[in-house]
């Protein structure tokens, strides 16, 4: 609900909590009591915190700063593949609403340049100022990127294909909207182009960072053979174990 309504629009009073710091913000209230949840050591309860606040996020990407600890946690290794591959999923639903977005600002500030001059100002300022409270925390999501790109551009050598492929999608946004230098990424690129259920969206990737910046591929080749081999050490099947030697004395008999 908090992904497509706007509840701070109306202060909320509960009768019953007259004396709670928390009276009538029901964003904080949301808050509070998804990140008590979080502390419960039950995967599947875990599992929905993550997901809801994906929701909650879009909303108020803002908030994102509050649970740092707890996005690191879902990102690194220590974490379930389930979880990690939801926040990955969080953090392409939030870039790609937050783009969604500014392509809808700019079709409207279109709309309002092609407009007759004799256009009502005080709506154009009513209409430019709701935009404004609504997209107050867009912009965010360049320092939320250079936070988090690090532990993200690791998964794309996960073992699991899913949350490669949930990883390199999430790049690809990142790149695309230039939120962070591709020069972080380009290792962990060159590497995905060797996966082979990645290959085809890797090449097109790269294709990408070859357009605008070509230099980075001839100056990172070595390092992203080197996040291959990596890679593979992940995905690759343990051989199995090689027979003991035999000895002398077995060959004789």
């Amino acid at each position: 609900l908090c992904r497509y309504f706007d509840f701070q629009k109306k202060p909320i009073t509960f009768n019953n909590l007259a004396s709670s710091p928390l009276q009538g913000n029901v964003k904080e209230r949301v808050f509070s009591l998804m990140m008590f949840y979080w502390t419960m050591p039950i995967s599947d309860v875990r599992m929905r915190v993550v997901q809801a606040l994906g929701n909650f996020f879009i909303r108020y990407p803002a908030m994102i700063n509050r649970c740092s600890e707890m996005i690191s946690y879902c990102l690194s290794a220590d974490s379930s593949t389930a979880i990690k591959l939801q926040i990955l999923k969080n953090f392409s639903e939030l870039l790609k609403e937050e783009e969604n977005q500014l392509i809808a600002e700019e079709e409207l500030n279109n709309n309002f340049e092609e407009s007759d001059d004799d256009q009502d100002s005080d709506m154009v300022d009513r209409t430019e100022n709701k935009m404004l409270l609504e997209h107050a925390d867009s912009g965010v999501s360049s320092i939320i990127m250079q936070t988090y790109i690090n532990q993200i551009l690791s998964n794309l050598i996960h073992k699991e294909f899913e949350v490669r492929n949930q990883a390199l999608a999430t790049v690809s946004i990142v790149l695309r909207q230039g939120l962070v230098h591709p020069v972080q990424c380009i290792t962990y690129i060159i590497a995905t182009t060797t996966d082979p259920q990645l290959e085809l969206k890797s090449h097109q990737l790269v294709k990408f960072v070859y357009e605008k910046w070509p230099d980075l591929l001839h100056n990172r080749l070595l390092e992203g053979l080197t996040q291959s081999y990596k890679l593979f050490q992940q995905i690759m099947e343990p051989r199995p174990p090689l027979p003991e030697k035999l000895t002398s004395g077995s060959i004789s008999k």
